[in-house]
């Protein structure tokens, strides 16, 4: 409610003026006019509106004046004492009545003011009241969300993290901007969020060391297959060929099952080995086409759906903007028509929408900037007008006090007085008119003929009257248009309110029957939302919760008196065995499960006083006993834990056995055991871990021995003793090796010149018969090192120089062929190793720069493909956090090759 004007007096201020214009009356009948001037100035001081007072005040001085006028100008100067002694004098009766027409006046101001300071005092109450509804809005909703936030962290605390947000989310529905429910939910979330983080991590170590399993398995067979590959490559290069095109055949069926599957990463990844491999397989090609074809195919159907969810999110987007903009234009319609708080209240229902629109809160402003400018400019406009009235009225005052003065000086005259009656005449004609207009409703144009008549006579008490009652009646009717409109306006939010909650609980109550019971809850919610006060609303939840826990028990209460007839039976016969093993303690128990279903059992109260009968007598006898069993326990336990070879638990176990009897040696030698056995442990698990190594040695020395690496077999060996200098398996295996070397470098150093030349010549013909033709020369060189003069070797030489020259001449037009397919087949790892980058799976990108690398090591495409990979790993990592791992294609594309 605004604040009132500041030239609206209070009731007291304006109950005084009423008492000095009294005693201002009375100096002037005393003749002390400068007294009443006086108390004339505090009364117009106190109220500058009441103009009769300011008429009086001008009488009163005109008199003054008057007197002054008729005292001859030779008289002395009456001292003040004497002017205060001078005797009553007749006051006129014009002056009498403008004096008691501003005593009246001022009563009259005086007791509109003290009504006015009531209304407001009412309109203060009510807004406190008001105030105080909203305080309780705001409990009864802060409680309910307390409530709802209570049992989100208990669904937390249980790790039910959905359940919880489901509370959060009715929460929100109370209050969106509340910092206790962000602050819950993001507590929630994040706990989920960890949990989910955790789970993730497991199983990426789990992937990783898998990972690394599998490297180093392949290392490992790649080690071997490397070893083995020098000594058998002549008997076994036909058994690899057929190999390969089995493996070909593999990876091609594998990479079909892949496709037919939809798995075309992995069926790529199949057939990369297959060009590895075997890089001109056409098959290869086609089956690449069509995997490249069918993912295509699925990449434009995932851009599909996501350019429809982007259509359906604009969509959604487009409709709720639209709803907004016909909100916006209701509102600014509505404050076109000067309906500024139904306007307000349009923009609070799109709010609902979208609480962030910047359109809508420039239309809010607008709307409160125009609302505001209306109030100021009405105000102003009716200052105005007040302002015009009253220099109107002091005008007409002043005109009547001239002719008021020249009826003084001049005398009434008959004239004059059929001019008064005419004057009444015209006053009761413009005072019926102005009850006319008043019982109409129209007190504007009431008041405007009461101006007129006070025009025509400002001090007709009949004037004062009606315009006294026509103000009031003014005011009743406009405090009752405004009460009636606000009752309206309550009863219409209410009714709305009243519906939608109506609506809210027949919707949860429909739920509820359907035993849709959270739904339910969710409705529930929403209508506490629009009345938090609401006791029927309190009621239906505590209700629909009453149900949920019904219905959640009705199951469990089924079996409960299923079981109950048996229960206590079986208790009972529980608790006599108990008793007959001597076991009160669960005895008692079952005896007081028992009377958890049936409390008034005799069988059971005669049950427990045996078992406790017994219990007394028992614990007379096992008070020593408790000791020594205690003590076993503690034996017992620490054989256990000596068992599973927790050794720390075990000595902390039976030192406390010792602590109850440090003398008894059966638990110091099981001290001394323990010890024993854990001094042993340690050793054992030493020489473990020793023994490991020591193999690992033997393993490869002797791998190496077996590719003649007779050095390399040593050296694991003299480490192997180092860790185990008294194995003499170790000792005997070293001096088989040296002995081993010994032979083999005196028998390679007799048979080396002969069989070396056989085997040249043999391995340089096999060549020039495959047309190898660069092997052939190298294995004459190599012949011809040994013996420079062999006719065979020179001879073979010269053959197979002709033959290169003629093969080089035949392979040139090949040569351009060659060259496209080793492009193509670069293209396509090149390819693939940029889509395993976008997806961040580098390690396969840079396989895939390997594979490249295997069919030209010199390209520098390939270089600056690898080099682009690396860099975008390295940011990557830098991005997530991530150790880099470090991968060379380098060395894949070296294993490759061999």
């Amino acid at each position: 409610m605004g604040k009132a004007p500041d030239n609206f007096k209070s009731a007291e201020q304006l109950k005084e003026v009423a008492s000095f214009l009294k005693q201002a009356d009375k100096y002037v009948r005393e003749g002390n006019y400068s007294a009443a001037l006086e108390e004339i100035a505090k009364a117009r001081a106190r109220d500058p509106r009441n103009l009769y007072a300011l008429a009086y005040e001008e009488r009163v001085r005109s008199l003054v004046i008057a007197n002054k006028e008729k005292k001859p100008e030779t008289a002395p100067a009456s001292s003040p004492v004497q002017q205060q002694t001078v005797q009553p004098q007749s006051v006129p009766a014009a002056l009498e009545h403008i004096s008691n027409l501003a005593i009246v006046e001022a009563q009259r101001a005086a007791a509109v003011a003290e009504k006015r300071e009531q209304e407001l005092l009412m309109r203060k109450k009510a807004e406190e009241e008001h105030r105080r509804n909203e305080e309780l809005r705001r409990q009864a909703i802060e409680t309910k969300i307390s409530t709802f936030l209570k049992r989100a962290n208990d669904y937390l605390e249980k790790g039910e993290y959905d359940r919880a947000l489901d509370e959060i989310a009715r929460a929100y529905l109370l209050d969106p901007a509340n910092e206790r429910v962000h602050s819950t939910e993001n507590q929630i979330r994040k706990a989920q969020k960890e949990a989910i983080l955790k789970e993730e991590q497991e199983r990426f170590l789990k992937q990783q060391a898998e990972e690394r399993r599998r490297q180093e398995l392949l290392k490992a067979q790649i080690a071997r297959i490397q070893q083995e590959k020098e000594e058998r490559r002549r008997r076994e290069e036909e058994a690899r060929r057929i190999a390969q095109q089995q493996k070909v055949s593999q990876y091609l069926q594998k990479a079909k099952e892949c496709y037919e599957n939809g798995k075309y990463d992995e069926a790529l990844s199949e057939l990369a080995f297959v060009v590895v491999i075997d890089p001109l397989n056409e098959e290869v090609l086609a089956l690449e086409r069509k995997i490249r074809d069918a993912q295509e195919r699925e990449q434009a159907e995932q851009l599909e759906q996501y350019r429809r969810r982007e259509e359906e999110q604009r969509k959604k987007r487009e409709a709720i903007m639209a709803a907004i903009q016909k909100h916006i234009e209701n509102a600014e319609k509505l404050a076109s028509q000067g309906k500024w708080s139904e306007a307000l209240r349009v923009i609070t229902r799109a709010y609902v929408l979208d609480p962030v629109n910047e359109a809508l809160q420039a239309c809010e402003k607008r709307i409160l900037a125009a609302q505001e400018e209306a109030m100021r400019v009405e105000e102003e406009r009716r200052r105005l007008e007040e302002e015009a009235i009253r220099k109107r009225q002091e005008e007409e005052l002043r005109k009547l006090e001239q002719a008021e003065r020249e009826r003084a000086l001049l005398g009434e005259s008959a004239e004059t007085e059929a001019k008064r009656r005419s004057d009444k005449e015209k006053i009761l004609a413009y005072l019926a008119k102005a009850r006319t207009y008043m019982s109409e409703g129209r007190y504007e144009d009431a008041l405007g003929e009461v101006a007129l008549a006070f025009i025509v006579n400002p001090f007709d008490e009949d004037i004062k009257q009606m315009e006294q009652e026509i103000i009031a009646a003014q005011e009743k009717k406009k405090a009752e248009e405004e009460e009636e409109l606000r009752r309206q306006q309550e009863a219409k939010r209410a009714e709305e309110i009243a519906r939608e909650v109506a609506e809210l609980l027949a919707e949860a109550s429909r739920l509820a029957s359907e035993k849709e019971y959270s739904k339910a809850l969710d409705e529930v919610a929403k209508a506490f939302v629009l009345d938090p006060l609401n006791d029927k609303i309190q009621q239906f939840e505590a209700q629909l919760q009453k149900e949920f826990q019904e219905y959640q028990e009705e199951k469990r209460r089924k079996e409960e008196e299923e079981e109950k007839r048996n229960a206590v039976n079986l208790r009972i016969r529980r608790a006599k065995e108990f008793l007959e093993r001597e076991t009160f303690d669960e005895a008692l128990a079952e005896v007081a499960e028992g009377y958890t279903y049936d409390p008034n059992n005799s069988e059971l109260k005669a049950l427990e006083q045996q078992i406790r009968n017994s219990y007394a007598r028992w614990k007379e006898k096992q008070a020593e006993e408790e000791r020594n069993k205690q003590i076993e326990d503690y034996l017992s336990a620490a054989k256990s834990q000596l068992t599973k070879e927790l050794f720390d638990d075990a000595l902390e176990t039976i030192r406390k056995a010792i602590a109850l009897d440090p003398k008894r040696e059966t638990l110091k030698s099981m001290e001394s055991e323990i010890i024993r056995a854990k001094d042993a442990w340690e050793k054992r698990k030493q020489k473990e871990k020793a023994g490991k190594d020591v193999e690992k040695h033997i393993f490869k020395a002797k791998e190496s021995r077996l590719v003649r690496n007779y050095k390399d077999a040593i050296a694991e060996l003299d480490q192997a003793l180092a860790l185990d200098p008294e194995n003499q398996d170790i000792i005997e295996l070293k001096n088989q090796v040296i002995e081993e070397e010994k032979r083999w470098k005196l028998e390679k150093e007799q048979s080396e010149k002969e069989s070396s030349l056989k085997e040249h010549i043999k391995e340089a013909r096999e060549f020039f018969a495959k047309k190898a033709f660069e092997e052939a020369l190298m294995e004459i060189a190599v012949g011809l090192s040994i013996d420079p003069g062999n006719k065979e070797l020179l001879a073979l030489e010269e053959e197979v120089r002709k033959a290169q020259i003629e093969s080089d001449e035949a392979k040139e037009e090949e040569s351009e062929l060659m060259a496209d397919e080793k492009s193509q087949l670069i293209w396509i790892h090149l390819h693939a190793a940029d889509e395993f980058q976008k997806q961040k799976e580098f390690a396969k990108a840079l396989d895939e720069i390997a594979k490249a690398y295997t069919i030209d090591p010199l390209n520098p495409e390939i270089k600056k493909a690898e080099a682009r990979i690396r860099q975008n790993e390295a940011r990557y990592a830098q991005q997530t956090g991530q150790t880099l791992k470090l991968i060379y294609p380098d060395e894949k594309a070296i294993g490759g090759k061999q």
